[in-house]
């Protein structure tokens, strides 16, 4: 067995013992629920942040999408794939495929009335969108985010929290964290 081999077999074991009794937050289903699921959605997890630490971004992708189908298999939002898929481009400096990862996961965020999702996540489009040098899709997410969070008076906070990282220095979008 290869170095490559162990490895893999190694983060399988662990990924299995650790998501065990790990809940995905705000679906109130616990994996112990679902032990195959979490134990797959984790392997693949650790797979695509071994493969992006060996900057092999497109296999990293790959693995992240497995994640996603399993999130999605089981009714949750796929928020720490799609970020995941989003920094992998954003790593490679493909701007404008991280930008569109993101809208994504807003959608998604929006179908299933995850609003703090979503506004991040369009927060983070614009921004990558801005890095890409497409200012008109950058001014369209914005709108959208003004809009979100104009309809809902809960949401003032976290608009001007956005809105005050977006201006400040553009820091909104943290390709070293998985999640918000």
């Amino acid at each position: 067995m290869n170095a490559y081999s162990k490895l893999i077999a190694v983060l399988a074991a662990v990924s299995v013992a650790a998501s065990a009794t790990t809940s995905r937050p705000g679906t109130g289903i616990g994996a112990e629920d679902h032990p195959e699921t979490r134990a797959t959605y984790g392997f693949h997890v650790e797979l695509g942040d071994l493969l992006t630490s060996m900057q092999r971004f497109g296999a990293a992708r790959q693995a992240y999408a497995e994640a996603v189908k399993s999130d999605r298999a089981m009714g949750w939002l796929p928020v720490e794939g799609l970020r995941r898929i989003a920094n992998a481009y954003y790593f490679e400096g493909d701007y404008q495929s991280a930008a569109t990862t993101l809208a994504e996961l807003a959608e998604e965020a929006g179908s299933l009335k995850n609003t703090e999702a979503q506004v991040w996540a369009l927060a983070d489009a614009a921004w990558l969108a801005g890095l890409a040098g497409d200012e008109h899709e950058m001014i369209s997410f914005r709108r959208q985010l003004n809009r979100l969070c104009l309809s809902d008076d809960s949401l003032s906070a976290l608009h001007n929290a956005v809105n005050n990282s977006l201006m400040a220095d553009f820091s909104v979008f943290a390709p070293h964290l998985p999640s918000w």
